[in-house]
């Protein structure tokens, strides 16, 4: 069936108190009908009170933290204060004696699912890969429980040196991020490389075969055939 024929409607054209006017165009026979001004509205262009701002404002909204069930434990972490490190001991004996600890566990380093690539699951599991590295986490039935035990575990770190700058880590001999070399799966956000690519240090690729099939193309060329070519470095 054939659609019907096109309508012509007349539109606000313009910015409103300065010079608004109108125009008019042809649009589909289905297309909503155009709407007035902002000024002419009831809900659009009009400030509109949240939901839940007395709520926020009073202090009198709940949220997830604020729901205490029976029973309910809280969770505390203990993190590394080192960029770069090799975790020599963990002793969470006192931790495990305080009263009110439910559970303690202690996490592996794998920082990030990277996996050796002679298929270890994981590169070094007692080495710490970036200031903030979740070591032990504890459960206890009170915050100040948990804050307590973290307190009395006790962990011997070995700080190692790193470059927190992309310009030092690429030089040769900079500290390496892992001793061999190692893939990475990829994320639901992106990132991650192809399995295999070289690498030199913490350097790797280049990556010559694109995702879907095929080389990524010539860049010498490239910048040969093109008529500008503009050059900077953005930080």
């Amino acid at each position: 069936m054939a659609s019907e024929k096109p309508r012509r409607e007349t539109f606000p054209f313009g910015i409103a108190g300065v010079d608004l006017a109108t125009v008019a165009r042809q649009v589909p026979a289905e297309e909503p009908p155009p709407l007035p001004p902002n000024a002419a509205l009831r809900i659009i262009g009009k400030p509109v009170p949240r939901l839940d701002a007395r709520a926020k404002v009073t202090g009198s909204a709940r949220f997830t933290v604020d729901v205490k069930l029976p029973g309910i434990l809280e969770a505390r972490i203990l993190r590394s204060p080192y960029p770069h490190a090799r975790i020599l001991a963990i002793d969470t004996g006192a931790a495990k004696r305080h009263p009110e600890v439910r559970a303690i566990h202690v996490f592996g380093q794998d920082s990030g699912e990277a996996r050796r690539r002679d298929g270890a699951a994981k590169p070094d599991t007692r080495t710490v890969l970036y200031a903030g590295v979740a070591i032990v986490a504890v459960a206890a039935t009170s915050r100040a429980a948990a804050e307590a035990a973290l307190r009395r575990i006790v962990v011997t770190y070995q700080p190692l040196p790193f470059v927190v700058d992309m310009e030092a880590a690429r030089k040769p001999g900079a500290p390496l991020v892992f001793v061999g070399a190692v893939d990475q799966a990829e994320t639901g956000g992106g990132g991650g490389a192809a399995a295999g690519l070289a690498q030199s240090g913490n350097v790797r690729g280049p990556q010559t075969e694109s995702a879907f099939g095929g080389t990524r193309g010539d860049i010498d060329r490239g910048f040969q055939e093109a008529e500008i070519v503009v050059a900077g470095e953005y930080r």
